[in-house]
């Protein structure tokens, strides 16, 4: 919830109450305000109603935790390094904090209704937050229309009404850590800056954490479907098609054992390209030559298991069945069978006769790569959260 990510952040500062009630808090209420109940994205993480508030706050709590592990600046004497610990425990919270909030300006199409829900206008964002209690409507600009680069320079324009002015004036103490905090705010190079590998690492924490447990809730204004939604969907229509991919028989696309299906990973990929293709769209698919994307898509989502090896989702087995058929090592994706045909095991495909080894490690590289198993002749069977502002009251914020 946003209350436990607030009480972390307060904890990971490590900064005295005064010190934390006087420059953090002013920051988070002001940038609640801000960002209201607008989502992150359009169809990817934290596409839900509140969706960026919660992503700033992940991103800014992880952010801090990547922090406390290391000893900034860099290159300066433990003196100097005590003397500057909070202010660049600071920039750490800001630069986290606002990495994102230029999405409002540059991503996103807010209608605001003060008064006649019939008369909507455009909200300025550049001029100030939304008043409490009026209704909106978000809408996503075409991604031709997005200005990712205003989107880059917005933080460092924004920054100056969040951060309190003795707050700046604290860091300004401090000319080259108050240089690097706005340099990356606004997006420029900074290769001595401890700021933006920090923040890169919380965001792909946050952003792999909601794409794998995170709610598919999603704007009913948002008009792209996520790539992932429409892998799962192909995928679960073709095993109850049966036949689109052959399992449980030499030269199949597929082996159930161990209560998951392990799916050659090039073939899956190129079956279920070749299905979306012909009943829906090519578009948006990746091409053969990016099938590692696929994989990235399914294990990201959590629909298939990482191997423990390190190998990511791709894993590398050799199957042999009771017909007297064994497979060359192949390199495979694991699914839950439960990801797949739901919990109710009456409708689960029955496992291989035989078993199934699992070898030592696999790249994704070679997993991209088509594997042709030779087929026999002889078959086996087929077997809401608490805010720190009341935000105005979003419309047209349905499930997508």
């Amino acid at each position: 919830s946003t209350s436990s990510l607030l009480d972390s952040i307060e904890r990971r500062t490590r900064l005295s109450q005064k010190a934390y009630n006087s420059d953090c808090l002013p920051v988070l209420r002001l940038l609640a305000e801000f960002v209201q109940m607008l989502p992150a994205s359009e169809s990817h993480h934290h596409a839900q109603p509140g969706g960026l508030w919660i992503h700033m706050l992940e991103v800014a709590d992880a952010a801090l935790a990547f922090r406390a592990g290391l000893e900034l600046p860099r290159g300066v004497g433990t003196e100097d390094r005590k003397r500057l610990e909070h202010r660049c425990t600071y920039m750490v919270f800001i630069g986290a904090l606002l990495h994102d909030v230029g999405k409002p300006v540059a991503d996103l199409r807010v209608t605001v209704f003060p008064d006649d829900p019939r008369l909507g206008k455009p909200w300025a964002a550049l001029a100030g937050p939304m008043e409490v209690g009026q209704y909106y409507r978000v809408e996503f600009a075409p991604k031709d229309e997005r200005e990712y680069q205003l989107h880059q320079r917005l933080p460092a324009i924004l920054a100056q009404r969040f951060v309190p002015e003795h707050t700046i004036k604290w860091l300004g103490d401090e000319p080259q850590l108050l240089g690097e905090l706005f340099k990356y705010l606004s997006s420029e190079d900074a290769p001595q800056s401890f700021l933006p590998d920090i923040v890169r690492q919380a965001d792909a924490a946050s952003v792999k954490r909601n794409l794998a447990s995170g709610p598919r809730t999603r704007f009913a204004t948002a008009k792209v479907v996520p790539l992932i939604e429409r892998l799962m969907q192909g995928l679960r229509r073709m095993l109850a098609q049966g036949g689109l991919l052959p399992l449980n028989k030499p030269g199949a696309v597929g082996w159930v054992y161990d209560g998951a299906v392990w799916f050659v990973c090039a073939r899956l990929a190129d079956e279920i390209r070749d299905y979306l293709a012909q009943h829906e769209s090519a578009e948006g698919i990746p091409s053969a030559a990016k099938n590692d994307r696929i994989f990235d898509e399914f294990q990201d989502y959590g629909a298939c298991e990482s191997n423990p090896d390190g190998s990511g989702a791709v894993w590398k087995i050799e199957v042999e069945l009771e017909v007297g058929w064994k497979s060359p090592p192949l390199t495979v994706l694991k699914f839950p069978l439960v990801k797949l045909f739901g919990a109710d095991q009456s409708t689960w495909p029955s496992p291989i006769v035989g078993s199934l080894k699992v070898l030592g490690s696999a790249s994704k590289a070679a997993a991209a790569n088509v594997v042709v198993v030779p087929a026999q002749t002889s078959e086996q069977g087929t077997g809401a959260a608490p805010q720190l502002t009341q935000p105005a009251a979003v419309s047209n914020a349905s499930p997508g």
